[in-house]
């Protein structure tokens, strides 16, 4: 079972070297990669990771966002803005495999070493397929919000920036949902139905 974890964003970032037109982000790949193993060690080594689970929806969602979802990418996402001094692009082509293959570490870590859901089925399957969902539509708000800022339209920009955070927001809501009801079908139609419309967006940019 663990082996789906393990190997989802291996296959995702694999898709994202074979695909990829601007081979020029590849070390955007490594860099994701080294990122992820310093944050992982850091927490070994140094962050208590088990923690007793509260009856509370609110405690889990944040912890949640806090420590693997919005948290852990405004950080990267935000060195990487302030670091590169390649053109937008460039930033924009790679934010997407700078972000998987973090996710690619990082997101086994935090399955295997927390105990949110460790070793469930949704944890195991659905976790990752969302959190890749999570990423593409992250990389097509930021695709928008630079289009929109280039044309000086406000409002776009703002909608965008608000889309980009919801979708953030939105795994750690529905696993803190999991958490409380260990409803399982419940789950999966919910992190189904946030998946669509990356799947859709990633198949209209493949036609």
């Amino acid at each position: 079972m663990m082996l789906f974890t393990f190997l989802f964003f291996v296959i995702v970032v694999a898709g994202i070297l074979i695909t990829k037109k601007n081979r020029a982000v590849t070390p955007v790949l490594f860099a994701g990669i080294l990122s992820a193993v310093l944050v992982c060690l850091f927490r070994m080594f140094f962050v208590f990771a088990h923690r007793v689970i509260t009856y509370s929806f609110w405690n889990n969602f944040f912890y949640i966002a806090m420590n693997q979802t919005l948290l852990p990418v405004l950080i990267l996402c935000g060195l990487f803005l302030l670091i590169s001094r390649d053109p937008p692009e460039y930033k924009l082509d790679g934010l997407f495999p700078l972000t998987a293959s973090f996710y690619m570490v990082y997101l086994p870590f935090c399955i295997v070493s927390t105990s949110e859901g460790l070793y469930s089925a949704f944890a195991l399957f659905a976790k990752p397929v969302m959190f890749a969902a999570m990423l593409l539509m992250l990389s097509f708000s930021a695709r928008q919000i630079n289009k929109a800022a280039t044309g000086r339209k406000i409002l776009p920009v703002f909608l965008f920036a608000a889309l980009a955070l919801v979708c953030l927001l939105i795994p750690a809501a529905i696993e803190a949902m999991y958490i409380l009801t260990a409803n399982a079908s419940v789950a999966f139609v919910c992190a189904a139905a946030f998946c669509v419309p990356p799947v859709l967006l990633l198949a209209l940019r493949l036609a």
